[in-house]
C-alpha cells in the first residue's frame, strides 16, 4: 500500500509541476488568473489515474473550479456529484478568496429548461460555489454541434428572451455569497491517499465511495463542513483547540472509513485528540492498510 501511495504521489506531483504551477506563475506574470476545472471531480478512483487529488491541484490555481454535467445534483440517488463542488469551495475558503467556479448546464439535452436551471444554480450556490458559468452560447447549430454536449443557451431557446434576467440573479446572488464569511465549523477529511492506494487492483468502486457517504450525511443533516486533503491534513497545525488549514480553522474534524492509515495521518489523529479538538469517526468495517 505505501509503495503505490508513492508511486501515484509522484506522478500527482509531476502534473503539478509541469503544468499546473507554470501555467499559474505565467498567468501571475500577465496579470491573469488561472481558472478552470480538473476532470473527473465525482470520481476519486479516476482522478488517481488522470490528475492526483483535484482538492491539492485547485491550490495552484486562483478560482478553485468544478463542472456539472447533465440534468442532476447530488441527492440520494447520485451523491457523488456532491464531491465536485465541496472540493471546489473548500479549497476556495481555505487558499484562495472564497471564490469557487462552477461550468454547468452541458450535456442536459435540449430539454433543459429555465426552472432546471435555477434548481441546479441554487444547489451550486448550497454548496459554497459563487461563480457560475453557463454552457454554451452558439452561434450556429449546424453539422454536429446540435449534439455537442449541449444544450446551447443562445437565441435557439424559447426561453431566451428571459435569459438576461436569470443571468442577473446568478450574477447578483454569486456577488453576495463572494462577499459573505462562510462559517463552517467542521472539517471532513478526504483520504485521497486511500484511492491512491487501490491502484492498480480490482476494487469495487462501491466500497471505493464509502466516505461519500459521510458526506452526503453531513448535507442531509444540514451541517456546514468543509473537506481537508489528506496532504494538508497531515501537515496541518493545532491551535486553541481548532485544526489550522490554511485560511481556515475548524474546531471539529470527521474521519471518515479509511482504507489506509499513514503514520503521518496517525501522528496527526493523536496530536487533534491530544490538544481536545473534537474528532468524530465513522464506522469501518473493512480493515485498513497502514
Amino acid at each position: 500500500a505505501q509503495r503505490r501511495k508513492d508511486y501515484w504521489e509522484t506522478v500527482q506531483d509531476c502534473f503539478n509541476d509541469a503544468f499546473i504551477r507554470p501555467v499559474a506563475a505565467w498567468c501571475e506574470k500577465h496579470n491573469l488568473k488561472l481558472i478552470g476545472h480538473l476532470s473527473p471531480e465525482e470520481n476519486p478512483v479516476h482522478q488517481v489515474l488522470i490528475t492526483g487529488s483535484i482538492q491539492h491541484s485547485m491550490k495552484n490555481t486562483h478560482i478553485p473550479g468544478c463542472d456539472l454535467l447533465t440534468l442532476m445534483i447530488g441527492d440520494r440517488n447520485t451523491p457523488v456529484v456532491s464531491l465536485g463542488p465541496k472540493l471546489a469551495s473548500s479549497a476556495a475558503q481555505q487558499w484562495r478568496d472564497g471564490k469557487a467556479l462552477c461550468e454547468l448546464y452541458a450535456v442536459t439535452e435540449w430539454r433543459l429548461k429555465l426552472s432546471d436551471m435555477v434548481w441546479m444554480a441554487n444547489w451550486l450556490f448550497a454548496m459554497g460555489v459563487n461563480l457560475l458559468v453557463p454552457h454554451v452560447f452558439m452561434y450556429s447549430l449546424d453539422g454536429y454541434r446540435k449534439a455537442d454536449a449541449g444544450p446551447s443557451e443562445f437565441y435557439q431557446q424559447p426561453w431566451y428572451p428571459w435569459f438576461s434576467e436569470f443571468s442577473d440573479y446568478l450574477a447578483r446572488l454569486g456577488v453576495l455569497l463572494g462577499e459573505a464569511e462562510t462559517i463552517a465549523p467542521v472539517a471532513l477529511l478526504y483520504p485521497f491517499d486511500g484511492f491512491m492506494t487501490l491502484q492498480q487492483r480490482d476494487e469495487s468502486e462501491a466500497d471505493a465511495y464509502r466516505d461519500i457517504a459521510v458526506l452526503d450525511c453531513l448535507l442531509r443533516h444540514h451541517i456546514p463542513f468543509e473537506l481537508v486533503d489528506y496532504s494538508d491534513f497531515e501537515k496541518a497545525s493545532v491551535s486553541a483547540k481548532c485544526l489550522c488549514i490554511g485560511k481556515r480553522a475548524y474546531t471539529k474534524v470527521i474521519i471518515p472509513p479509511l482504507r489506509y492509515l499513514s503514520m503521518a495521518t496517525a501522528h496527526q489523529l493523536r496530536t487533534l485528540i491530544n490538544e481536545g479538538v473534537y474528532t468524530a469517526f465513522g464506522y469501518q468495517s473493512a480493515g485498513i492498510s497502514v
